[in-house]
C-alpha cells in the first residue's frame, strides 16, 4: 500500500505540480538515522517532512538523503518549483476616462463685502482613434449683497483621430447661461478639421478650422448666426508636478462681416499630493463679443483659483 501511495504522489508531483499529502519516501539523515516520512515541502535550503511519531520537522536540505529514486525525482521537482519566480501580477488596463473636479471661492469683509464661488468638472476619454472632452463650470459672485455674476457653461467636443496622421476631424457644441450678458442663454455648434502640430510632452498643440452656427435667446439679436471657427488648444508640462493648459478660438460672423466673438482660457496647476492627485489650480478666462445689446460690455474677464482633484 505504501508503494502505491508513493507512486500516486510522484505522479501528482510530476503531472500537476501539487501533492495532497506529500511524497512518501525513506530518507537518511546526516547523523545516520533512516526513517520513513512524507516530504511536504523542499527547496535548495530546507526540506520539510512529516514523521508518524516525531511529527512535522524542517531540517537543512544538505542533511537529508532521499533513498528512493522515484521519490527523489518528485522532491527535485519540488525544489525546482520553489526556485521559479512567481509570475508578475498582470496590471489592470488603464481606463481611458479621466475626471477632474475643481472648486474654489473667496470672501472679503471690510469697506466692501464680496463673495465668489467657482466649481467645474472636466471629463476626458482618449483612445487611439477618438478623443472626447466634456466640461462644465459655474461662476457666482456677490458684491455688497448684490449679485454681480451668475454664469453656467457646459460643452462637449469630440475629435476623430487618424492613427499615423496628424490630421483629424472634430465637432463641438456648447450651452451658456449668463445673467449679465446681452443674452440670457446661448447655444452653438461647430465642426471642422484639425492638425496636431505638436503631439508629445512636454508641449502639445492642436490647430483647428471649421464652421457652425450660434443662436442667442433673450437678446436683441436672436437670429441663427452662421460662424467660422479658427482656434488652437494645447498643454505644456512645465515639470513633473506643474502644467499649463490653454485654448483660444475666434468665431467670425459669416453673415455680418466684421463682427466676431472670441473665447480664451488658460489654467495652471501644481500637484500637491501624488497619492490623492490633489492640485492647486488657477485659471483665466476672457470672452469678447463685438456685437452686444445696448448698455452691455463687450469684454468679460474671469480670474479664479482653487483645488482640483483628478481621478
Amino acid at each position: 500500500m505504501g508503494r502505491i501511495n508513493r507512486v500516486l504522489n510522484v505522479g501528482l508531483m510530476l503531472g500537476v505540480g501539487t501533492v495532497a499529502w506529500g511524497v512518501e519516501t525513506p530518507i537518511r539523515l546526516s547523523t545516520g538515522e533512516v526513517m520513513q516520512v512524507d516530504v511536504i515541502e523542499a527547496n535548495a535550503e530546507t526540506i520539510k517532512f512529516v514523521h508518524p511519531v516525531l511529527g512535522e520537522m524542517t531540517v537543512a536540505r544538505s542533511a537529508v538523503e532521499i533513498l528512493d529514486a522515484e521519490a527523489g525525482d518528485a522532491v527535485a521537482a519540488m525544489e525546482r518549483a520553489a526556485e521559479e519566480p512567481e509570475p508578475p501580477a498582470e496590471e489592470a488596463p488603464k481606463s481611458p476616462w479621466k475626471t477632474k473636479i475643481t472648486a474654489g471661492g473667496a470672501l472679503t469683509d471690510g469697506n466692501s463685502e464680496t463673495a465668489s464661488i467657482h466649481a467645474g468638472v472636466v471629463v476626458t476619454r482618449e483612445t487611439e482613434r477618438m478623443a472626447t472632452k466634456f466640461d462644465a463650470a459655474y461662476f457666482y459672485a456677490e458684491n455688497s449683497g448684490e449679485r454681480s455674476e451668475n454664469r453656467f457653461t457646459a460643452g462637449v467636443q469630440n475629435d476623430w483621430l487618424n492613427p499615423g496622421s496628424k490630421w483629424f476631424y472634430f465637432a463641438r457644441a456648447r450651452f451658456d447661461s449668463d445673467e449679465f450678458q446681452s443674452w440670457d442663454t446661448r447655444v452653438s455648434a461647430h465642426g471642422g478639421i484639425g492638425y496636431r502640430l505638436f503631439e508629445d510632452d512636454p508641449f502639445k498643440l492642436n490647430l483647428r478650422a471649421g464652421a457652425g452656427a450660434t443662436k442667442e435667446f433673450g437678446s436683441d439679436n436672436d437670429e441663427i448666426r452662421p460662424e467660422a471657427l479658427l482656434g488652437l488648444d494645447g498643454s505644456w508640462k512645465i515639470s513633473e508636478k506643474s502644467s499649463l493648459v490653454f485654448d483660444s478660438t475666434i468665431y467670425p460672423d459669416l453673415k455680418n462681416t466684421g463682427e466676431y466673438r472670441t473665447l480664451s482660457n488658460a489654467g495652471y496647476s501644481i500637484l500637491l499630493d501624488e497619492k490623492t492627485n490633489l492640485s492647486l489650480t488657477a485659471g483665466l478666462q476672457h470672452e469678447y463679443q463685438s456685437e452686444v445689446d445696448s448698455g452691455r460690455e463687450h469684454s468679460d474677464v474671469r480670474l479664479f483659483a482653487g483645488l482640483a482633484l483628478e481621478f
